[in-house]
């Protein structure tokens, strides 16, 4: 009775514990189902929202981008890569003679009892592989140095291309978006010609010349082992195929990410201002965490892709014990051949798992290929003739000859006429839009004229070659940018090879030498990312010595005093004056009276010339110029009273 109690307790206590087993088991189950499946929806919503607003830009279906921007980057090293190409041949017919060596061993060696030819048989191994191991370096060493010469091509031409394109590409596109183009989806393309081109190459050839001594062992049985490879390059097919729509979309989002990052770490001072930190943590990391999933269903469809591949070759041993057994009951192979045939199926299959492996990474790597395909493809709007005009120097004679200017379609400037003297000093005033910077930003094509034309010294501008024109002009802009450098290095940037006689002489003039001679380290000051150790009146002033180094015919000053304070501006004004001396310049003005003693003063509305005259003849009559003036002088006085 006592046992029949202790049986029924233990099967209570067991029944118990399995039951709480499973039913743990069908929670965790149905939560981990629940979970995989939000992310998948999550994913899935993503993945079309992104897909919706960058398709268009991506392009995706457009694999001429691939051709026509990447297979010509091949053509230089054509002679190294044949020399790749054949070494991995040789390296991976090497990898076939120990099977057909094992075949002898086992068919005339043992039963035989030949030492002779076993001896033989090991030396030859030894001997191969020796060779294997010489091609294996070569093909190895060519591979890799071509990749990095061809990667070397690849970042080049990005970065001249991307200094070919005009303002408006700049002012259209963020700037973190772009330094993940030119870093992030070339360090991948970067990992797919240096590693996985390699292994992609072996294993293709290894594929191919162990098909062949299948055949030629024994055809039937070969046809029947490899049924399974269609569905192989289906599987391999098919994940590549999605990897690749979603690798485009999770590296724009890396690149949203980079943009985003960019602007708050520029922007750190303002965040911080309206304590907007945690803000800006909780944007980031919602946008960690849709690159997250986004990241696990590549991933995960790469595993999918390598399981299928081990099911479909558990499949084809399967079939090829079976068959091969088959075979040697028959008499139609003996026990060598099939242990051959067998080895060299242990060859071909892992061979085929390592390939649909690769199927992440070349997907990749080519959704990487079409992001700067698509970058490449960008149209230059302002380039050379294909005769340019070269010049060392002008003389200083500007004319715009009935300018029109349209930007996205909106006329900016209209009918504009105006003849510049050389040495003469003209200023442009008028209310914010109409047109003043634009005329700047013309004179030097950043942009190009859509309507009349652009005369220095009697020749179109569109004729001079685009680097003697901007030499020749000097700008000093409202906000200067700097250099993270060196004060030497921002100065001596204006001119190639500057001494640094030249550099304080600039300074000198620019009235920021005796600031500089205070520092510790003199000229060898690091400024800090565009300038930041420096205020604002020391950054324009190092700008000023940097366009008076570059010695420039034509200056344009954009505003160059608006945004500094009383004292500032007027270290900065006689810099200006020095600057000024004996050459065509042009000033944009905000603060009226920096350019009483300008020969002429333009004043624009709406892209149109409204008033035109000197200081004291456009004081004398009722105009824009007036108001402006009277305008300004109140906010002068307002500050004088601060």
């Amino acid at each position: 009775m006592l046992l029949i109690k202790n049986t029924k307790y233990y099967q209570s206590m067991t029944y118990d514990f399995l039951r709480i087993v499973v039913s743990t088991l069908l929670s965790f189950s149905a939560k981990l189902n629940n979970t995989i499946m939000r992310i998948k929806m999550k994913t899935e919503t993503i993945r079309k929202t992104a897909r919706r607003n960058f398709s268009e830009r991506l392009n995706l279906a457009k694999p001429f981008i691939i051709k026509k921007h990447f297979l010509p980057l091949l053509k230089p090293y054509f002679l190294l890569i044949a020399g790749a190409v054949i070494s991995l041949i040789i390296f991976s017919l090497t990898s076939l003679t120990l099977p057909y060596v094992l075949k002898i061993a086992i068919d005339d060696v043992l039963p035989n009892k030949n030492i002779r030819l076993l001896t033989v048989g090991i030396i030859s191994i030894v001997l191969i592989f020796g060779i294997r191991l010489i091609f294996f370096y070569i093909s190895h060493y060519l591979t890799y140095y071509t990749s990095q010469k061809i990667l070397f091509d690849i970042r080049r031409k990005l970065f001249q291309h991307l200094q070919k394109l005009s303002v408006r590409f700049y002012q259209t596109h963020r700037t973190g978006k772009l330094i993940s183009n030119v870093i992030t989806d070339v360090g991948v393309i970067q990992q797919l010609i240096s590693s996985t081109l390699i292994n992609l190459a072996v294993h293709c050839f290894l594929i191919i010349l162990v098909m062949i001594c299948l055949f030629i062992i024994n055809w039937q049985l070969a046809l029947i082992c490899l049924v399974v490879i269609p569905f192989h390059a289906a599987n391999f097919l098919y994940f590549k195929k999605e990897i690749r729509k979603n690798s485009l979309v999770r590296q724009e989002k890396v690149s949203e990410i980079s943009g985003n990052l960019a602007e708050i770490l520029t922007g750190s001072t303002v965040v911080k201002s309206f304590a907007k930190e945690k803000t800006e943590s909780k944007h980031f990391i919602t946008d960690l965490r849709k690159l997250f999933d986004m990241n696990l269903t590549i991933v995960m469809q790469g595993v999918w892709s390598s399981t299928f591949a081990d099911i479909l070759v558990l499949i084809g041993r399967l079939i090829a014990l079976g068959s091969g057994a088959w075979f040697v009951f028959e008499g139609h192979m003996s026990i060598g051949e099939f242990v051959c045939f067998y080895s060299y199926l242990g060859m071909l299959f892992p061979s085929i798992v390592q390939l649909s492996s690769l199927s992440q990474v070349i997907a990749q790597g080519s959704a990487s290929m079409t992001r700067i395909g698509r970058l490449l493809e960008e149209s230059v709007e302002v380039e050379d003739e294909k005769n340019p005009i070269t010049t060392d120097s002008f003389k200083g004679n500007i004319e715009f000859k009935n300018v029109t200017f349209a930007y996205y379609g909106k006329a900016i400037i209209k009918d504009f006429s105006l003849n510049i003297k050389p040495g003469q000093s003209i200023a442009f005033v008028g209310q914010s839009g109409s047109g003043k910077s634009t005329i700047a930003n013309l004179l030097v094509r950043f942009f190009d004229v859509t309507g009349g034309s652009i005369h220095i010294d009697g020749n179109d501008i569109r004729k001079y070659k685009m680097s003697n024109l901007r030499k020749n002009i000097g700008i000093v802009q409202q906000t200067p940018f700097l250099f993270s450098g060196t004060i030497f290095d921002n100065i001596s940037y204006a001119k190639d090879g500057s001494s640094l006689e030249e550099v304080i002489e600039a300074a000198k003039k620019a009235n920021i030498h005796e600031f500089i001679e205070e520092q510790e380290d003199k000229y060898d000051t690091v400024v800090g990312e565009n300038g930041v150790n420096l205020s604002g009146g020391q950054r324009q002033r190092l700008s000023i010595a940097r366009t008076l180094l570059k010695n420039p015919d034509i200056l344009i000053l954009d505003e160059a005093t608006s945004a500094l304070d009383n004292h500032s501006e007027k270290e900065v004004q006689k810099a200006l004056e020095a600057l000024m001396k004996g050459r065509t310049t042009i000033t944009i003005a905000h603060r009226l009276s920096t350019i009483k003693n300008a020969d002429s003063i333009i004043v624009l509305e709406n892209g149109r010339i409204k008033q035109q005259g000197n200081h004291n003849e456009l004081l004398s009559k009722d105009g824009p110029y007036k108001e402006l003036y009277l305008l300004n002088q109140e906010g002068e006085h307002d500050e004088t009273k601060k």
